[in-house]
C-alpha cells in the first residue's frame, strides 16, 4: 500500500499529477503484489495499491470503499476474524460487496472509528480516509508483522509498505540517519520508529496515527507486557495451562489457513515449525500441503534429517535447497534491498529462496514457526536471565553460568 495526503486540507490535490506518482510508488512495490493493481485519487488523498490475490480472488482488489463512499481504505494482510466480524456487522445493517477480508476494515470503522483495533485479529498494515471529517488513519499489527513507513515533505504527507516507494516521490532526499547507525553497531537492528533514511519513519508495532488538520498524532492501543512474578495469579495446574496453550494454537494455525489459493509451510527442523507443520496435518489430515525447507552442505548445520522424519510423518510434499557459501554471498545484495536496512545475520539469504521455491510451485501462501523463540524463552540469554536469579552466581559472570549449564548436561 501507498498514498499521499495534503496536510493543509483546504488544499486539494493536483489529481493528474499525483496519480502519476502513486502509481509509480505503487508499481515499485509489485513484487509484494503482482496480481493487481489499484489507485483512488479524490481532493487531497491519493492512495495506490499493489495485491497478492488470497483471499476473495475476482472481487477484492482495492481501494475498499463503505456503502456511500465516505470512507476508502487500502490494506495490506489478512484479518483473521473476518467471518465473525462480518456476521456482527450484517446484524448491524452493514452491506459487503467483496468476498475479501479486509473489507470490514471500512464497516468497523463507521461503528467503531479507532477502537476497531480492538476487535480484530490478523497480520496488517492499513490505511482509513474519512472524508466527511478530513481524517487519514493509519495503524499497524499489534506485533509488527507487516510494514508500513512515512515521511512528510512540506505539506505533504506520504506512506507506504517499504520505503522504495517512499523514495519515487520526486521531493525525498536519500539520507543516512546518524542516530539509527549508531543504533545498528549497537544494538540487533534499527529501533522503531527510526530507520536508516533521515527523516522516514516506520509505525511502531501496536501503534497507530491521526493525521488531520495539519498534525501527525501517534497512539499506542497494544503492547506485550510480561507481568512481575508477584503479580501471577497460579490458579491453573500445569496440565490445564498445556491444554489452553494447545486450544490456543490450534485455532491460531486453523484462521492462518483460511485462504482462496494454496498454503504451504517452512521446515526448519526445529520445534516451532516442526508443531506448526504437525497441527496443520491435525486440522486436514487429508489434505497433502507443500513443505519447504533449506539444507546445507556443511554437516555441522545441516537439519535435513530432522525436516525428512516430520514431512515423512505428515505426509507432505517435501521441496528441499541445499545451500553453500556462495548461496548465500549471491543474495546478500537482494536481502538488503529488500531490508532496506543493514543485517547482522544472513539467514535472510535462505528466507529469499525458501520463497522463491514456493513462488516456483504455486503457493502464495506460508505458515512458519519465527517468532516463536521471543514468546516462549527460546534463545539462550532468556537462560541466564533464570540463572541471574540464583543468588550463587554473579550475573555478569556468563563463564560461570555456561559451566554450570554444561555440568548439569552432563549429570
Amino acid at each position: 500500500i501507498t498514498g499521499i495526503f495534503n496536510l493543509n486540507g483546504s488544499d486539494k490535490i493536483e489529481a493528474e499529477q499525483v496519480a502519476e506518482i502513486v502509481e509509480e510508488m505503487a508499481n515499485s512495490l509489485a513484487h509484494r503484489g503482482p496480481d493487481d493493481f489499484g489507485i483512488h485519487i479524490d481532493g487531497n488523498i491519493g492512495f495506490g495499491f499493489r495485491r497478492l490475490s488470497i483471499i476473495g480472488l475476482e472481487s477484492g482488489n482495492q481501494p475498499i470503499y463503505n456503502e456511500d463512499r465516505s470512507v476508502v481504505m487500502v490494506c495490506n494482510g489478512e484479518i483473521f476474524n473476518y467471518k465473525e466480524l462480518e456476521h456482527l456487522l450484517e446484524t448491524k445493517g452493514h452491506a459487503f460487496y467483496t468476498d475479501t477480508d479486509v473489507e470490514v476494515l471500512v464497516h468497523l470503522y463507521e461503528e467503531y472509528g479507532t477502537d476497531l483495533l480492538h476487535e480484530i485479529n490478523g497480520q496488517f498494515a492499513f490505511a482509513v480516509y474519512d472524508k466527511k471529517n478530513q481524517q487519514l488513519f493509519l495503524a499497524r499489527d499489534h506485533v509488527g508483522i507487516a510494514p508500513l513507513f512515512y515521511t512528510t515533505v512540506g505539506n505533504a504527507f506520504i506512506f507506504a509498505s517499504e520505503i522504495k516507494a517512499l523514495l519515487k516521490y520526486p521531493e525525498i532526499k536519500k539520507a543516512v540517519d546518524l542516530v539509527s547507525l549508531d543504533q545498528i553497531f549497537s544494538f540487533p537492528a534499527v529501533i522503531s520508529p527510526r530507520t536508516m533514511f533521515k527523516d522516514i519513519y516506520s509505525i511502531k508495532p501496536g501503534h497507530f496515527l491521526i493525521v488531520k488538520n495539519g498534525k501527525i498524532s501517534d497512539h499506542e492501543y497494544w503492547d506485550l507486557i510480561y507481568p512481575d512474578e508477584t503479580e501471577i495469579e497460579f490458579g491453573k495446574s500445569e496440565s490445564d495451562c498445556i491444554d489452553v496453550l494447545d486450544e490456543l494454537m490450534h485455532q491460531s494455525v486453523k484462521y492462518r489457513l483460511i485462504a482462496d489459493v494454496p498454503v504451504g509451510f517452512y521446515l526448519s527442523g526445529g520445534i516451532d515449525s516442526s508443531l506448526v507443520g504437525a497441527i496443520i496435518n491435525n486440522l486436514y489430515p487429508d489434505i497433502s500441503r507443500h513443505s519447504f525447507s533449506i539444507g546445507f552442505t556443511e554437516k555441522d548445520i545441516d537439519e535435513r534429517k530432522y525436516q525428512k522424519l516430520l514431512s515423512r510423518h505428515i505426509n507432505s510434499v517435501h521441496h528441499e535447497t541445499v545451500f553453500d557459501w556462495p548461496d548465500i554471498s549471491s543474495r546478500l545484495k537482494d536481502m538488503i534491498y529488500f531490508a532496506e536496512s543493514p543485517l547482522k545475520e544472513a539467514y535472510d539469504t535462505c528466507s529469499l529462496a525458501l520463497s522463491n521455491t514456493a513462488k516456483i510451485n504455486n503457493i502464495k501462501v506460508v505458515l512458519t514457526g519465527e517468532g516463536s523463540d521471543e514468546i516462549f524463552a527460546g534463545y539462550i540469554g532468556y537462560r541466564f536471565d533464570q540463572l541471574r536469579q540464583e543468588e550463587a552466581y554473579d550475573p555478569h559472570d556468563v563463564e560461570a553460568i555456561l559451566e554450570k549449564q554444561i555440568r548439569e548436561e552432563l549429570w
